[in-house]
């Protein structure tokens, strides 16, 4: 008779170049249960992506350092290269000042709390509430 294994828990990729902001967000997912990969910029987070490695969403902050490209390019990449891949924006910001914006897209209004954060992300992978 064969155990039953535990799913394998779902992987997120955290983009913001606001490093200890990052790693908040990560420490907080990783508390909830969720495999947590980082990434400052744009490039790093394509390299993550390209990987090939297991990845359910994509959490980005809007505003990436200027000059880089943005969260949106972070977002439209990830999902060209990987469609079922989920997205969620960090901002900030007023959010309604993107033109870029999908009637479906899902922004998280900078500041949040922990509990805001995992209830979105697991509402967004289809999981049962804690």
């Amino acid at each position: 008779m064969s155990a039953l294994r535990e799913p394998e828990p779902a992987r997120i990729l955290v983009v913001d170049d606001d490093e200890p902001f990052r790693r908040m967000v990560g420490r907080f997912l990783l508390e909830a249960g969720f495999d947590v990969v980082q990434a400052g910029d744009f490039t790093a987070a394509l390299a993550i992506v390209e990987g090939g490695d297991p990845l359910d969403l994509v959490l980005t902050d809007l505003r990436l350092t200027p000059g880089t490209p943005h969260g949106f390019s972070v977002a439209r990449t990830c999902q060209l290269r990987r469609p079922e891949i989920k997205v969620v924006f960090m901002t900030g910001g007023d959010p309604h000042g993107f033109a870029l914006f999908k009637p479906e897209d899902i922004v998280l209004q900078k500041p949040f709390k922990a509990v805001r954060l995992v209830e979105l992300v697991r509402t967004m992978l289809g999981l049962a509430p804690h």
